[in-house]
């Protein structure tokens, strides 16, 4: 009998490990064998593709019951003393070292990923955007004269209409400008990723505990859009940590005797927000900086005047400054370069341009009705679900509970506003790694995830004696129940590492290994001081079916067009020859794709008029 019942009660814990696996054996299983090895059609900017959403539909499904069997192993160990002490130990720790940890580990799983899963791939035509304006205001410019032959030079995103510069706002090229210096630009925004944890934890610390702050962190670093967002050139890493620290200021001048310091980090951050991407900083940042106005009638006059002051400061400089580079680049204060480059296309025929001659309206926009925006705003919504954490169910368990949360109403509101501001946009963004164009929601929807988490605490912790006597007599003892929010959330977090997460890193390593192609084949290829006129597609993606990614158009050169490759593009032999006696000490090739997928550079200089397709003057 008493062999029996340690069988019994051995039987009792392991049975939900062994349901945890098979159930993960079930998810792989189906991925290999019904979707041909997770071959999945990503390669959409607004719902998911049919295999992609049929991958969503199955792994929702059993990643969800993976959890569960995952939460009741985890649960049911909560007996043992060394799981307690476990425990106690994994959430003890001084809040330095933890704030230290968690930035050590957001910069180096950002660079693990652009390091061993990118291998410093772009995975948007953005990216070379972006790092051509900083290297150009790292010359000290923020625009540039036009090259000679500037049909040459026409890219993707880039003004080439007498002067040369991209589209963005400069606020993430600035921020990029030391990775320009030390020739790692790919590798800035692992940086900011970890000058964003000291302030998640401040900022979940302060609506909550130590314990739930620490619990932020790990739900930081394991989100699978945050980090490989890190691991990219793109600006959302960069305007997420500004929003992240503009927060913390705001909930510091809650004090009564709120610092200066405090008013002006909150002008600091919400500025460099907006500089970066002022649509997200507007909708995400209006819903506190309208509570940062009304909190300041708490303040006695010189108070008031003070933090009014210290507020100002930043704001009149920034503000200055971005208002001066419309003009310098654009002609007038109140132009902004997206809408100079769709005024550039249209001059230039769409030649060389990410827009199609049919586009006339502002840039980005979408201004034809209410009810396509709220259609877009739940593509969002059904892509965020998955992206942000790879969980099954987003809202599932503690984004309901946030809403009797005091403390998240702000963080509804602005959420809410985000929302709001977006509904106009023209799509939610790639979907390599998640919406982009929402990228930075997932700062609020982390919040409420803790918010949520926190209120569930506060509930077990409640219960009645006899609701946990009810309990105790199904096998749960109080340290089990007392464990059972940060058991379900540890549970979540395990399954995505073990089941989402490495579909999609292994989906990015395919993408990437086709837009590297042509700088892998330069390297072994021995091509130095050349110059390579790219087709259009700049590749083909046939062998990466159903797939595609977003880098259709060859890199930018640099602005002084002095690095050791220089990237133009291919108009004729006869005109590409033109451009080479501009360039006599360097060789030039012509990039040509093969049907195969293949890649070969022809040298120029043995090809006659014909041999290559000239450029297709207009995108039809």
């Amino acid at each position: 009998m008493e062999a029996g019942g340690k069988a019994t009660r051995l039987w009792s814990r392991a049975w939900p490990v062994v349901a945890f696996a098979i159930t993960l054996s079930i998810f792989y299983a189906v991925g290999y064998e019904i979707l041909a090895g997770f071959a999945l059609d990503v390669g959409s900017i607004t719902l998911p593709r049919p295999r992609f959403a049929l991958f969503l539909f199955f792994s929702s499904l059993l990643i969800a019951l993976a959890a569960i069997f995952l939460t009741l192993a985890l649960v049911r160990v909560m007996d043992a003393p060394f799981a307690r002490r476990s425990l106690e130990a994994a959430s003890g720790g001084a809040d330095r070292w933890w704030i230290l940890c968690g930035a050590i580990a957001a910069l180096l799983i950002p660079w693990a990923i652009r390091t061993f899963v990118l291998e410093g791939a772009p995975l948007t035509d953005d990216e070379s955007a972006y790092r051509f304006m900083a290297e150009l205001l790292a010359s000290g410019r923020v625009r540039m004269p036009s090259p000679p032959l500037k049909l040459f030079f026409d890219n993707a995103f880039m003004i080439n209409d007498g002067h040369m510069y991209a589209q963005y706002f400069l606020g993430w090229p600035a921020l990029i400008v030391p990775g320009v210096f030390f020739d790692a630009t790919g590798y800035v925004n692992a940086f900011y990723s970890a000058l964003t944890v000291p302030a998640i934890f401040l900022v979940i610390r302060r609506l909550t505990d130590s314990t739930h702050a620490k619990l932020g962190l790990v739900l930081y670093l394991s989100s699978p859009m945050l980090m490989i967002g890190a691991a990219t050139e793109m600006s959302h890493t960069s305007c997420t940590m500004a929003l992240v620290w503009a927060t913390w200021a705001f909930l510091r001048t809650r004090n009564s005797d709120s610092p200066a310091w405090a008013h002006a980090g909150l002008a600091l951050g919400f500025c460099a927000a907006f500089f970066i991407r002022p649509l997200t900083a507007s909708g995400l940042g209006l819903p506190i900086l309208i509570a940062w106005l009304f909190g300041l009638r708490s303040l006695d006059r010189p108070h008031r005047v003070q933090a009014l002051l210290s507020f100002g400061l930043p704001v009149l400089v920034l503000a200055s400054l971005f208002l001066l580079v419309n003009q310098i680049q654009n002609g007038s204060v109140f132009a902004v370069s997206y809408q100079q480059y769709l005024e550039y296309s249209i001059e230039n025929e769409s030649r060389f341009s990410a827009l199609h001659p049919s586009i006339t309206e502002t840039v980005g926009f979408q201004f034809s009705g209410i009810s396509r925006g709220l259609a877009l705003a739940g593509v969002a919504l059904i892509r965020l679900n998955s992206g942000v954490f790879g969980w099954p169910l987003l809202f599932s368990i503690f984004l309901p509970l946030a809403l009797v949360s005091r403390s998240a109403r702000l963080v509804w509101l602005s959420l809410l506003s985000f929302f709001a501001v977006n509904l106009f946009i023209y799509d939610v963004g790639i979907d390599s790694f998640g919406p982009v164009h929402y990228f930075e929601s997932a700062w609020p929807f982390l919040l409420l995830t803790v918010l949520g988490l926190h209120v569930f605490q506060n509930l077990v912790s409640s219960l009645s004696p006899q609701q946990s006597e009810y309990l105790s007599m199904r096998g749960l003892t109080a340290h089990s129940i007392a464990a059972l929010p940060r058991c379900a959330l540890l549970a979540l977090i395990v399954t995505s590492l073990v089941s989402y997460v490495p579909v999609r890193l292994s989906l990015l390593q395919r993408l990437s290994a086709n837009i590297n192609a042509p700088r892998e084949l330069l390297a072994s290829s021995d091509i130095h001081n050349a110059i390579i006129f790219a087709p259009r597609p700049f590749l083909f993606q046939k062998s990466l079916w159903p797939a595609n990614h977003f880098v259709y158009f060859r890199p930018n050169s640099d602005p002084d067009l002095q690095d050791d490759i220089l990237w133009v593009n291919h108009l004729s032999i006869e005109q590409d020859k033109k451009l080479m006696e501009l360039f006599p000490e360097r060789d030039g090739y012509v990039m040509v794709n093969l049907q195969d997928s293949s890649i070969r550079f022809l040298q120029l200089s043995g090809l006659q008029p014909g041999a290559v397709p000239d450029y297709m003057r207009l995108r039809r």
